[in-house]
């Protein structure tokens, strides 16, 4: 019978599935409502001019999605920039609201927040946008720029948040709060303590009708933005050092994660939510509600992270969701074109014609991109529980093993001499740190993403997998043969297929295959091979090649005997980069004594030790080949030998240069590498297969 976990991770598997099947249609529905010059209209046929608040929602879906290159094509950031700009120039209106209406202006200034953090798409144009208008109060003409914009709003924080005389409501102010740290606008330390102290009020006033279920004044809805906005709140003040101004008078998370559980409680059968009170009025359009989808791809984009999702309540709420929008998506038809999406019932007559709303459409989509990464995250939550390798928090990067790793040189076959370190530096971990955080999921790695690390036993492989993990701040997943044979031998394939298909679920995490050489053995022609091992190797190759293919993870393989490896493993397609990881030259361990020695002498005496050492050895002295077969366990436990309980250099003194000579003489009769075959029927010593190794090293990505 599956565990509770399994159970649980198919459920979320399946949503997500459900999920990504609706998101599919995302720029094909979005291109409908377009306009010529990249606005966007709301609905199937209108008044032309460009419609502000639609435009910046369907940019933020398409942004949302990393979907932009796709709708605009290859100069999707110069269509975006113009599109924007109409944006910007166009009157902040709405419906007939007045010019700088904070409903109007929150959405531009969110908008906006959400190109900020698209690659390619320079926000420093952005910021010099500026917008104009008349004012409605002083019936002067005015002309803000962009920070300029948010900085009014801010100082005049709460009551600029709402709109045609209502109150400020949480909705506007975290679609506000969401637009400034997006953008990186800089905000005053006392308007955000008025936001704080604002919202640190709300919350519990809105909490407290909620749990007492007073239907006269609850809101979920409002609950629900009351609660992202302090969530937001407090991870800005992390970030921006605010604790003492703004983080001690906010909610706990305690609090806000509970104040979640209740709103879920709210929802309807159907899957959406009642709608409680409005935002503001229309002058002629009527009332404006925050609608389900927008403050659920609020709770997801800030709660989405965390365990939340695994509550049944919520988990259950979100399958609902996604069910009314699989059941709710309409098809219109008219001036020879196919109209689908979403209405949100604001006008009566449009619903029953079945007349999708762009807007509408770009919020559901921006909440099922939410959705898909949230789901994402818990599948790999789960995933890397399963396999006993959990996150580090926030993807902290790690560069200390990576430091303590003393690089081998390789020799490439397609010519000049490298190192092992310089090379994953430079194909694989450079290229990646320039990826925004989780964008890995929605957009695959183009450049190297794997390699076969080969050579002698404790010269660092696996270490070598770990400090890249480490440096990139993902968590590293080790599959080892224990892993497919769990479930005994005859269940080897299937345990094959469901660990590749949990692999293919991953993304940002570095993937050991380590100890696999009986798991992908040379195929011989004489099919003498076993029947069980050699059909692995042949299932194993697509498998590998298509978790290259898929391109969301870097993955290595270790091993100390690449000429067992069957050659098709070998090819490109699997394997980006083919690493020969030998021992360490003598001179490089001399370089790096305080690495060698650093869990039993510190740095200054490793120095002084390495002047003496130094000196004993010539670069032609026969010796100095039998030092540089070493491997980095051997020489550290030869040196830690000779240390004893005084100093190194003192012991190394002590030792003189010929019992040294003596010593290591005595050492190289029992290391890895030696000249005669230790084992059958390998018809090699380690050293003879070591040397043919040290010419395999190369690119081939």
């Amino acid at each position: 019978m599956p565990s509770t976990a399994d159970t649980l991770l198919e459920r979320l598997r399946e949503l997500r599935r459900r999920t990504r099947a609706l998101n599919e249609h995302l720029v094909e529905d979005l291109r409908a409502f377009a306009e010529p010059d990249g606005t966007f209209r709301r609905l199937p046929s209108g008044t032309p001019g460009t419609s502000v608040t639609t435009t910046c929602t369907a940019l933020m879906a398409l942004a949302s999605a990393r979907r932009l290159r796709e709708f605009y094509g290859d100069d999707h950031s110069q269509k975006v920039r113009a599109a924007f700009a109409q944006v910007a120039a166009a009157p902040w209106t709405s419906s007939k609201l007045p010019e700088w209406n904070a409903f109007s202006t929150a959405v531009v200034l969110r908008a906006s927040g959400h190109l900020a953090k698209t690659p390619d798409l320079t926000f420093l144009e952005l910021k010099n946008l500026e917008h104009s208008g008349v004012d409605e109060v002083t019936k002067t003409d005015k002309k803000q720029s962009f920070p300029q914009i948010a900085e009014d709003l801010a100082s005049n924080a709460p009551q600029k948040f709402g709109v045609q005389g209502y109150p400020p409501t949480a909705t506007i102010a975290y679609w506000f709060v969401d637009a400034v740290d997006r953008a990186a606008i800089e905000i005053d330390d006392s308007s955000w303590r008025k936001i704080a102290e604002w919202a640190s009020a709300d919350f519990p006033t809105q909490l407290s009708y909620l749990a007492a279920d007073n239907d006269a004044l609850k809101d979920a809805v409002s609950m629900a933005m009351s609660a992202c906005l302090c969530k937001r709140l407090h991870q800005i003040a992390l970030a921006q050092s605010l604790l003492p101004t703004v983080g001690g008078i906010l909610p706990s998370a305690v609090e806000l994660h509970h104040s979640i559980l209740e709103v879920f409680k709210c929802q309807n059968p159907s899957g959406i939510w009642p709608k409680y009170f409005p935002l503001f009025h229309f002058r002629d359009a009527g009332a404006n509600y925050c609608l389900t989808f927008e403050f659920l791809e609020a709770v997801l984009s800030e709660f989405g992270d965390l365990k939340l999702i695994l509550e049944d309540i919520v988990l259950s709420g979100l399958e609902k969701a996604v069910k009314w929008c699989e059941q709710n998506r309409l098809k219109y038809h008219v001036d020879d074109t196919d109209f689908h999406g979403w209405n949100s019932g604001g006008h009566i007559e449009n619903l029953r014609r079945g007349v999708p709303e762009c807007w509408v459409t770009a919020t559901v989509y921006m909440f099922l991109c939410s959705l898909d990464n949230s789901l994402s995250v818990a599948i790999e939550d789960s995933l890397m529980s399963r396999y006993a390798s959990p996150r580090s928090p926030e993807g902290k990067k790690d560069d200390s093993k990576w430091k303590e790793l003393i690089d081998v040189r390789v020799e490439l076959k397609t010519g000049g001499i490298g190192s092992v370190k310089e090379i994953i530096e430079q194909d694989i971990i450079t290229p990646l740190l320039s990826r925004p955080r989780r964008s890995i999921r929605q957009i695959p790695i183009t450049t190297a993403r794997s390699a076969l690390l080969f050579g002698p036993p404790g010269t660092a492989k696996t270490s070598i997998a770990r400090a890249t993990a480490g440096r990139l701040g993902w968590p590293c997943l080790e599959v080892l043969p224990s892993h497919f044979l769990n479930k005994g031998l005859e269940q080897i394939y299937v345990r094959a297929n469901e660990i590749f298909a949990d692999l293919m679920d991953l993304s940002e995490v570095v993937v050991l295959f380590d100890e696999m050489d009986a798991l992908v053995q040379r195929r011989p022609v004489d099919q003498s091979l076993d029947p069980t091992l050699q059909f692995l190797t042949t299932s194993m190759l697509p498998k590998l090649a298509q978790l290259h293919d898929r391109a969301r993870l870097v993955f290595f393989m270790a091993t100390n005997h690449r000429i067992s490896f069957d050659p098709a493993i070998t090819r490109p397609g699997r394997f980006d980069l083919l690493l020969c990881v030998g021992p360490l030259a003598w001179s490089s361990i001399l370089d790096s004594l305080h690495l060698v020695c650093r869990r039993f002498a510190d740095k200054v005496d490793c120095d002084l030790a390495a002047r003496v050492l130094r000196g004993w050895i010539a670069d032609d002295d026969p010796l100095r080949g039998l030092l540089d077969r070493f491997t980095f366990g051997e020489i550290q436990q030869l040196l830690r030998g000779i240390k004893g309980s005084t100093s190194l250099l003192e012991a190394v003194n002590s030792l003189g240069p010929d019992e040294f000579r003596k010593k290591v003489q005595r050492w190289g009769e029992a290391i890895i590498l030696r000249d005669y075959k230790t084992k059958e029927p390998n018809p090699l010593s380690d050293y003879e297969e070591y040397k043919i190794d040290c010419h395999e090293s190369r690119r081939q990505g």
